[in-house]
């Protein structure tokens, strides 16, 4: 029984260090300044839409990137959209991100496949979760958490997306 208080406690104690140390994390990086920005709009099955900018991560560097070590301040000023070269049905982690954001997996037709909020990973956790689209995908939109939902967006929403231009900086904090 002490063994198991003892190993709780500990786990407590790793946990709170490990979020602390996410409360230091870059507003901005060298990869996310490199992305292009692209107008994203969400159009709703009720006719209604809603547009704004997005950065784009259209290689390997930049998808690998993502939202890692970025103050939740950027994730909900700028989100990412992911595109890929052909249909694909990704896996996407929260290693090294420091607040819950969802995702809304992008079909060929535009039409939303799934959407999942991803939780950064906790030391008491067994295993760190993936998440996935359904169905094959072209892209993944990445938001701050409750993004989907407070704009009423959902698997009957359409995501289309231009280019803006080839980088915009992340907000000064």
């Amino acid at each position: 029984m002490k063994v198991i208080v003892i190993s709780l406690l500990l786990a407590l104690l790793l946990e709170s260090v490990v979020m602390a140390k996410s409360a230091n994390c870059d507003v901005s990086n060298d990869v996310v300044d490199s992305m292009a920005v692209v107008e994203v709009s969400i159009s709703r099955e009720d006719g209604s839409s809603i547009t704004f900018m997005a950065k784009l991560a259209d290689d390997n560097q930049k998808r690998a990137a993502g939202f890692q070590r970025i103050c939740e301040s950027t994730m909900i000023a700028m989100p990412i959209l992911f595109t890929f070269e052909r249909e694909v049905v990704p896996s996407f982690h929260m290693n090294n991100v420091v607040a819950s954001i969802d995702i809304a997996f992008i079909r060929k037709n535009a039409m939303v496949d799934v959407i999942h909020t991803m939780k950064p990973y906790s030391v008491m956790s067994l295993r760190k979760p993936l998440y996935s689209s359904i169905k094959p995908i072209v892209a993944a939109l990445e938001t701050h958490q409750g993004f989907f939902e407070k704009n009423n967006i959902d698997v009957s929403s359409r995501i289309r997306w231009k280019h803006i231009s080839t980088h915009l900086s992340a907000p000064e904090s």
